[in-house]
């Protein structure tokens, strides 16, 4: 197999993964808005509320937040400034995006180390849970650091492109 052509493989086996991961977050938020309305009918209407309701949603968010940021990173949807970028010749605007990318990776890189760690940690010696339910934390962080993970590649797949574009006449 050629090196491109198993490089267009991986980055569509991440593409992939950052698309199936917001069907997660998407039926996260979905599962969200069912329990805060139950939770507020039952306990404005019955005067019975969920037991456990915020405390669910908190780790729900989880899901939402690090399993989303992936896809809005291959789809281009993260906060950009472009003022002055706009200005920029199209070389320019690539050594710029190459160089912000770059730290978007190395930053994103260390989150995973750090948050994998630290899951890791949790899973193997389980202790941290819940104050109501008492659910283990671990399983959620580890979600967490797969999460960082898809985003940390989606950011060297870009940054990649982008010195690509830089470097090219």
């Amino acid at each position: 197999m050629k090196l491109s052509k198993l490089g267009g493989s991986i980055e569509t086996g991440i593409h992939a993964l950052s698309h199936s991961f917001i069907w997660v977050a998407a039926t996260a938020v979905g599962l969200m808005m069912l329990l805060t309305f139950s939770d507020v009918i039952g306990r404005y209407l019955f005067n019975r509320p969920i037991k456990g309701a915020a405390e669910i949603t908190e780790q729900m968010l989880v899901f939402v937040i690090f399993l989303a940021a992936a896809y809005l990173a291959a789809k281009n949807r993260h906060v950009r400034v472009d003022a002055v970028t706009s200005r920029l010749p199209s070389r320019g605007r690539a050594i710029l995006d190459s160089v912000t990318l770059f730290a978007c990776a190395g930053t994103v890189t260390l989150l995973v180390w750090q948050i994998g760690a630290r899951a890791w940690d949790m899973i193997l010696s389980p202790g941290s849970t819940t104050p109501i339910l008492l659910v283990p934390l671990g399983p959620f962080v580890m979600v967490a650091a797969i999460g960082c993970l898809i985003l940390c590649l989606e950011f060297w797949l870009q940054f990649s492109h982008a010195l690509a574009q830089a470097v090219s006449k």
